[in-house]
């Protein structure tokens, strides 16, 4: 396999895993959404939200828009077909 093979597959690799953690961000977001239309009062909101925010933040920092990575500001991007 080529360097060009392994940086564009390096590529694919960042960006799906990019779109998996956006997903999984807005999916508990939702959730706790539906928590709070509940009224659950089990949940520290407070918390729940500081974690799903600093996992967003986390997020953000690890891919770039050049290889290898994806672009962490396109979040309506789907799988990179390149």
């Amino acid at each position: 396999m080529s360097e060009a093979e392994i940086w564009t597959n390096q590529k694919k690799i960042n960006g799906r895993l990019c779109q998996v953690d956006w997903r999984l961000i807005e999916a508990l977001k939702e959730v706790v959404e539906a928590l709070r239309a509940s009224g659950s009062n089990a949940v520290d909101f407070h918390k729940l939200k500081g974690l799903i925010d600093e996992a967003e933040e986390i997020s953000a920092s690890v891919a770039i828009p050049d290889p290898p990575g994806c672009n962490p500001f396109e979040r309506s991007a789907g799988p990179d077909t390149r």
